[in-house]
């Protein structure tokens, strides 16, 4: 698989089932340091090697391939709320804000949602592996004294904005940004 294909897997994960679950808790864990462990797998003993060239038949990706990406799915998950879980021990936060790609599986963020203490979990809005770069550049700049935009400390939500006579309002600590809205 190819970066950027992580979302294949989440939505494949929903024709298949976790049979090898077991096993990749063996070997894919969180860390005591607040880290993990992930080393590669032989892919090939549980599902067979797909030719890069073939045709891409929906139903080849069925069964094994399915059951493979459950189970990824499944310990991916399980590891988040791990770490989610060990980063509120640490810090007593109620939000937890999240970049890079695998913070654009909306699976396993509902569940850190629901099995962790945090009460929101905020992804930002450029999430992808490009996000972190804001975040590092952010950073930087912050590190050399430049004053940034702060991310917001809850979720740009309802309770904090929302639609006004016919304006969506976001209120973003420091700035509110309104905008026409309809419903379609």
């Amino acid at each position: 698989m190819r970066s950027s294909d992580e979302y294949k897997v989440m939505a494949l994960a929903s024709y298949g089932t976790p049979r090898h679950l077991d096993e990749l808790r063996e070997t894919i864990r969180a860390t005591d340091d607040g880290g993990f462990e992930a080393p590669i797998p032989d892919w090939s003993r549980w599902a067979p090697a797909r030719d890069r060239d073939a045709h891409l038949d929906e139903e080849s990706w069925r069964g094994a391939h399915a059951d493979v990406a459950c189970s990824v799915q499944a310990r991916l998950e399980e590891v988040l709320v791990d770490l989610a879980t060990w980063i509120h021990e640490r810090t007593g936060d109620k939000v937890l804000t999240m970049a890079g790609g695998t913070a654009l599986n909306c699976v396993a963020n509902s569940r850190i949602w629901r099995e962790t203490a945090f009460e929101d979990v905020w992804v930002q809005p450029a999430a992808g592996d490009a996000g972190t770069a804001l975040g590092a550049a952010l950073q930087a700049a912050a590190d050399r004294g430049e004053s940034t935009l702060p991310m917001p400390s809850q979720p740009a939500r309802a309770r904090q904005g929302g639609r006004e006579g016919g304006r969506l309002s976001v209120v973003v600590p420091g700035s509110t940004a309104e905008a026409p809205s309809s419903r379609p």
